[in-house]
């Protein structure tokens, strides 16, 4: 088994302990019947198979009646179907696929590549004007933007923004004739502060990823969760996936562990004469006063030494021991599975940009999910120090079977 199967039948159990709830789940797909090898380039009849399901077993709405449904805070449960970049099996594959079956979908078009008619960064060709017009004239498909040149917007100033935006609906209203209301961020990665307010400024809604269900009176049209579809997704994991399920999958989704990433956490780059340790723990409290002159201790002795765990006053104390400490923002003692679920996902992301040598966890709850995370980010060295016994073997069962039961899974 794979770890991209591992870890969609851990996010499908984590969803019988805890149910996802009712609501809009948007789905993400992009490319149909393209011919590579990408996850996110279906065959044609896998999507077929998708369509035929979601007829059968789902309310499929178009982008506009779930977004006005999920801002008058009306009761609302179904899934909106939407695509990204805007490639030309979209004409070829998609809208006739979806004419066989009469369900609406979303198109969030990156225009630069469609206007200029030059491939996509990835190798694919763009779908032409000519082409999109003939796909909305069905009246199935609504084109929204992608931005102009499908840039990453937290890295731009206003000034760039701006334009891009703009070139991006003055060109669908021109060849569409419909000025776009709808946006998606590329990379389904927010932008900064500079870029929200200006997506704010020009559509009714944006959307991110993340795997959640959109809940009405609980959603910001601005941020719209969608959940990405995969080719290794199948029909059981994709049946998941439209009940809103998959959530951790959402969480865990991979971010690159490059040394500039690494830099942006406060991180030199790896240097192999220097292994990189890292404690994980939930509160920097723990970091400071009960670990304190261990990190200091292995900081000496070469090692290069990170402390991870929710950030507070302490994180202070651990700089002027020169310890770098990457916040896990998500980590609380409290016990909350939603909250321990977002942690997790966290926990995952930061690791792979963090790529420790050794990671050691103190428990509780890091012990359990630090130890499951890097195995699954594959650390070459995991280490767990038990600071308690959280069960006795004169406990009551119930008290036991959980404590016993999460140990030999992290173990």
């Amino acid at each position: 088994m794979n770890t991209r199967t591992l870890v969609k039948r851990i996010a499908a159990g984590a969803d019988a302990l805890l149910p996802p709830p009712s609501g809009v789940v948007v789905l993400i797909y992009h490319r149909v019947g393209g011919g590579s090898s990408s996850e996110v380039d279906l065959d044609p009849e896998l999507f077929d198979a998708h369509l035929t399901y979601l007829g059968e077993h789902h309310h499929v709405l178009t982008i506009d009646d779930a977004v006005q449904a999920l801002s008058t805070g009306d009761t609302v449960d179904g899934v909106v179907l939407t695509f990204d970049d805007g490639t030309s099996d979209f004409a070829d594959f998609v809208v006739p696929a979806l004419a066989r079956h009469n369900l609406p979908a979303t198109l969030y078009a990156a225009t630069r590549f469609i206007d200029e008619g030059v491939d996509f960064p990835w190798g694919a060709p763009p779908i032409s004007w000519s082409a999109l017009a003939d796909c909305v004239s069905t009246g199935l498909v609504t084109v929204g933007s992608h931005t102009h040149s499908h840039w990453l917007m937290d890295r731009l100033d206003a000034a760039v923004i701006n334009g891009d935006l703009d070139r991006s609906i003055e060109l669908i209203g021109e060849h569409i004739g419909q000025a776009p209301t709808h946006f998606a961020y590329p990379k389904a990665l927010p932008g900064s502060a500079s870029a929200e307010i200006a997506v704010r400024q020009r559509f009714r809604s944006a959307a991110l990823a993340a795997s959640r269900v959109n809940r009405s009176g609980h959603t910001d049209l601005h941020r719209l969760w969608r959940t990405p579809v995969q080719r290794s997704d199948g029909t059981r994991f994709f049946a998941a996936k439209t009940r809103g399920g998959l959530r951790l999958e959402g969480e865990l989704r991979e971010v690159p562990g490059d040394d500039q990433v690494s830099a942006s956490l406060g991180l030199a780059p790896k240097d192999p004469a220097h292994p990189r340790l890292v404690h994980l723990t939930t509160t920097d409290m723990s970091l400071d006063w009960l670990l304190g002159p261990q990190l200091r201790a292995f900081a000496d002795a070469g090692y290069e030494v990170v402390g991870m765990s929710a950030a507070g006053e302490h994180v202070a104390n651990l700089k002027a021991m020169g310890i770098t400490h990457v916040n896990v923002a998500a980590f609380t003692r409290t016990s909350n599975p939603l909250q321990d679920l977002r942690a997790f996902g966290q926990l995952i992301s930061l690791l792979r940009q963090v790529r420790p040598d050794i990671l050691h966890t103190h428990n509780p709850k890091p012990g359990i999910l630090g130890r499951i995370a890097g195995w699954l980010v594959r650390v070459p060295v995991v280490v767990n120090t038990q600071h308690g016994l959280y069960a006795q073997p004169s406990d009551q069962w119930q008290r036991r079977w959980p404590v016993y039961a999460a140990e030999r899974i992290a173990a």
